[in-house]
């Protein structure tokens, strides 16, 4: 398991990268502008 940080994760390839590393396990820090409520409803 990785700490990953990305930024601009409201929509796009950061949002999907987002729900991936998620997915896959890893803890993420995502940083954006606006919250988007698919990735609020991730745990980590």
């Amino acid at each position: 398991m990785k700490n990953i940080i990305i930024t601009g994760t409201s929509r796009g390839i950061g949002y999907e990268l987002a729900l991936e590393f998620a997915a896959a396990g890893h803890n993420v820090l995502a940083l954006s502008r606006k919250q988007p409520q698919a990735l609020l409803e991730n745990e980590n």
